[in-house]
């Protein structure tokens, strides 16, 4: 049921005028850290998966992919 809600949640986000893009987003961005919850993730474990992809992501835009 959470994944179901975090999939909505980011399905329907563009739909949103700018002025309730940041309630939505802080809505989206809670039950995204809800589901890491009930997946048995800590915050940090969140927080440091985020950063390594990132740098991932970073070095893949370096070289053209």
């Amino acid at each position: 049921m959470q994944w179901q809600e975090v999939f909505e949640c980011a399905s329907t986000f563009r739909q949103y005028t700018e002025d309730s893009r940041k309630a939505w987003y802080e809505f989206l961005f809670s039950n995204f850290l809800g589901l890491g919850e009930m997946l048995g993730f800590t915050w940090e474990q969140i927080e440091a998966a985020y950063f390594e992809k990132n740098a991932v992501n970073h070095r893949r835009q370096e070289n053209g992919y």
